[in-house]
């Protein structure tokens, strides 16, 4: 009876210990989810500011062939020069658009960090309690084998 007993506690074992496992792959799904979200906005990231390095470098370009043309058309002068003010005006507006997503983007990178982080101390704390419970429960078992065969007298 008592052998018996000893196996349906170690049915238990099993069990709980198959749903720890199962807890363990979800955490380790979601760390993987959130390293692919990760890699998404670093790409994303990367995109900006190649944006931003090309607003850059076309402005610069922009402003001094508008302002070449300004001077060589004496009659527009002026109006050309109000032209070119308000394309330098809404280049800029562009880039501090840019800049600001791309900040955005930065910041929610930090944040998915901080989350991947955590998720990965979980799942070593976890991983610790299971490898702390597995080795008493087989410490126990043992006991109970040494306990089975002193009864039986085989050594």
């Amino acid at each position: 009876m008592k052998a018996r007993h000893g196996l349906l506690y170690n049915v238990d074992v099993v069990q709980a210990h198959s749903i720890q496992l199962q807890r363990q792959l979800a955490l380790q799904s979601a760390i993987a989810e959130a390293q692919d979200q990760r890699s998404e906005e670093s790409k994303e990231s990367a995109e900006i500011r190649k944006e931003v390095d090309y607003l850059k470098d076309t402005q610069h370009a922009g402003r001094t062939k508008a302002n070449n043309d300004a001077l060589l058309i004496l009659g527009k002068r002026d109006e050309t020069l109000e032209q070119v003010s308000q394309a330098q005006a809404l280049s800029d507006n562009q880039q501090a658009a840019v800049e600001a997503r791309l900040r955005t983007l930065e910041t929610g990178q930090a944040r998915l960090q901080q989350q991947l982080n955590s998720l990965i101390q979980q799942q070593d704390s976890v991983i610790q309690r299971q490898d702390g419970l597995f080795l008493r429960e087989i410490e126990k078992i043992w006991k109970e084998i040494q306990q089975l065969k002193s009864f039986t007298g085989s050594g």
